[in-house]
């Protein structure tokens, strides 16, 4: 018996939420540039799981779709802009989500860092900033 209990997650606006009903599969942080395009961050943090246990609960009309690259479809929320999921040609059976759409981000973590050839110079060193509970002017 499996003590996995459903993860949920969703958009910023709430338009769009989603529930998964199986473990995730390979928790990874993407450097690749065009996950750091797609993201607007240093990298992304991704995670697959199979289409079977990917369910929209709402907002399947809010989504809008984005190609890309031929091989790559980004479904995200019309509202807040929100990633929601990827679907890829090379995976047709799962779909890639960002952590950060999760409810809970602590319920998975990474385990892996790929595409480093392309990783920014600094972001190895990124713990030896000065780190603040919230923001720095509130340090």
């Amino acid at each position: 018996m499996s003590d996995f209990k459903p993860l949920t997650g969703g958009c910023l606006c709430g338009a769009v939420r989603y529930t998964l009903t199986a473990a995730v599969r390979r928790v990874v942080n993407c450097h690749c540039t065009r996950c750091r395009r797609i993201s607007g961050a240093a990298f992304q943090t991704v995670f697959l799981v199979h289409t079977g246990n990917f369910h929209l609960d709402r907002g399947a009309d809010q989504l809008t779709s984005y190609g890309v690259s031929p091989q790559t479809q980004k479904n995200f929320c019309c509202i807040c802009g929100s990633a929601i999921y990827n679907k890829l040609e090379r995976l047709p059976k799962h779909v890639l989500l960002p952590i950060g759409s999760l409810d809970d981000p602590n319920a998975v973590a990474p385990e892996i860092n790929i595409h480093c050839e392309n990783m920014l110079p600094w972001v190895l060193d990124i713990m030896a900033l000065m780190n603040f509970p919230r923001s720095a002017e509130e340090g």
